[in-house]
């Protein structure tokens, strides 16, 4: 007889042990963890989100939005979105949103910037030459 909600109450404890884990940057320790409540409940949702922390070496859940690259392509984030609710998945998502848009943000000002150097640079070599002398280039 399998008890509805049974393996979510054993595997309570763990978690909390996992997310302490995490905090104090035991990696090793936290991913023992994780892999103790996926034997008891092989579908956690919170488990696989412990193991991608892991896996990205974040302390905090928060701090997935300040990964460098975004981690759409890991095994744990997709089944962090599998087997996750609603709410975790949006959460999931507005991550790799965040990231994906800083990314492109700091790629655009870099472009900018660099245009900007150049447009600068012409003109101290326009400002450098009297007019009706153009700089002769070979």
């Amino acid at each position: 007889t399998v008890i509805v909600g049974a393996n979510n109450a054993a595997a309570a404890p763990l978690l909390e042990r996992v997310f302490l884990f995490l905090e104090d940057g035991k990696w090793q320790d936290a991913n023992i963890y994780c892999e103790k409540v996926l034997d008891i409940d092989p579908k956690n949702a919170e488990a696989y989100l412990g193991k991608l922390m892991v896996e990205l070496q974040v302390k905090n859940r928060k701090q997935l939005a300040d990964c460098a690259d975004p981690f759409d392509n890991s095994d744990n984030y997709a089944k962090v979105l599998r087997f996750g609710d609603e709410t975790l998945e949006n959460e999931m998502r507005g991550y790799i949103a965040h990231i994906n848009e800083r990314n492109e943000n700091a790629r655009l000002t870099g472009l900018y910037e660099n245009a900007q150097r150049a447009m600068r640079s012409a003109q101290s070599i326009i400002d450098s030459h009297p007019v009706g002398n153009p700089p002769v280039y070979s």
